[in-house]
């Protein structure tokens, strides 16, 4: 994977433990991609309106699903300006009355506006696998999750993709910069779950 700062994995310490396994993106990046499906939350710590980026991988389908939460009324993802800006297409969006609008697609904590009208809103865009980088890159510049100088965010989502599908069972991962990934997804849009970090790995950059 280029572009993507070097980083350690640092899993989560044990009471008494002082000796933390660290592994280098590096043992990520470089490696075959499994069949492993991802589906999680990035929480970008930043200015931007949106609060959280949902992935989820389709197995059968070369297109996936970012879900992008973000307050009521601050962002209009239907409006042509959005569409021609990151281009796609209002066929490319899942609404509540689609068949292919599923639990799986939200995040655990207030996955909808009906569990928190505030915290819940969002929309849910396919987008092909091989565009997603280039994709999510410009969602984030538009939504000042990132600037054109600073794409640290874009890299920190690409490398809890490469994080996860290497190691499926964390929990986690909370960034230096206070941004959190987490590896799960609703499972009934009519309940919240609430977001704990306490199995998360931490992830420190290196210079």
């Amino acid at each position: 994977m280029q572009g993507i700062a070097k980083a350690a994995l640092l899993q989560p310490s044990t009471k008494g433990d002082s000796n933390k396994e660290s592994l280098s993106i590096d043992n990520f990046a470089n490696k075959p991609v499994s069949l492993t499906s991802l589906s999680f939350t990035y929480f970008p710590k930043s200015q931007s309106l949106i609060s959280a980026v949902k992935l989820t991988e389709r197995e059968a389908i070369q297109r996936d699903v970012l879900t992008i939460y973000y307050p009521r009324g601050s962002i209009y993802f239907g409006s042509g300006e959005c569409q021609n800006q990151l281009d796609y297409d209002i066929e490319d969006m899942i609404f509540n009355s689609d068949l292919d609008h599923k639990a799986e697609l939200h995040k655990p904590e207030n996955p909808t506006r009906k569990n928190d009208e505030a915290k819940g809103w969002h929309c849910h865009i396919k987008v092909n696998r091989k565009d997603l980088p280039d994709f999510l890159g410009r969602v984030f510049i538009r939504h000042k999750v990132d600037t054109t100088n600073d794409a640290s965010h874009k890299s920190q989502f690409l490398y809890s993709m490469s994080a996860l599908r290497e190691t499926p069972s964390l929990g986690g991962l909370t960034f230096k910069d206070g941004s959190i990934t987490q590896n799960a997804e609703c499972t009934d849009m009519k309940k919240s779950l609430p977001l704990n970090t306490d199995s998360f790995s931490s992830v420190e950059y290196i210079d």
